[in-house]
């Protein structure tokens, strides 16, 4: 079993790299309540669960009490089960300027401010960001640069990564 927990900054490409993700065949749960991750915890202690690799995606938007996320982490380590922690990044006048593109406001920008809000974030998951074992910043990436360095941290070498076509001929 391999679980890994994707977290890090609004706008720095999570939502991407959980699509990466799913593509190489991992079970993604995104946007997990930190508060299930015990719960879940427990459920696989006792459960059939059959997922070799699975990524628990949270951040901000979960809460900002992360004691659960670090409990469930050290359960696992404690019954032997490989985790990762991968905090995905950016500079913050690029993920204002994504905000920007997509003339979408920051999740903790209540006021509109989302500079105020990018701030915020920081500092609610800095902690976290010192404890993840993977770090990765999007500023200079595109979305298939992200792709590739998702597929060659967490992929294996026989698994197909270009485009899937099947093709159908009806006599």
């Amino acid at each position: 079993m391999s679980f890994l927990i994707l977290t890090g900054m609004s706008g720095a490409g999570k939502t991407q790299a959980t699509k990466f993700l799913e593509d190489i065949g991992y079970f993604c749960i995104d946007n997990m309540p930190l508060k299930l991750f015990s719960k879940f915890g427990e459920m696989y202690k006792h459960s059939e669960f059959t997922s070799k690799k699975t990524a628990l995606v949270t951040d901000v938007r979960s809460g900002d009490d992360f004691s659960d996320l670090y409990h469930f982490i050290e359960d696992m380590k404690e019954i032997g089960e490989q985790i990762k922690v991968v905090f995905i990044d950016c500079s913050d006048a690029v993920i204002l300027n994504r905000y920007k593109e997509n003339k979408r406001l920051h999740p903790l920008a209540e006021d509109g401010n989302n500079v105020n809000a990018i701030e915020e974030e920081r500092q609610k998951l800095a902690h976290l960001r010192t404890l993840s074992d993977v770090i990765i910043d999007t500023s200079a990436y595109s979305v298939w640069e992200l792709k590739k360095n998702i597929v060659k941290l967490f992929g294996s070498a026989d698994e197909e990564t270009g485009i899937k076509v099947n093709l159908i001929s009806f006599e």
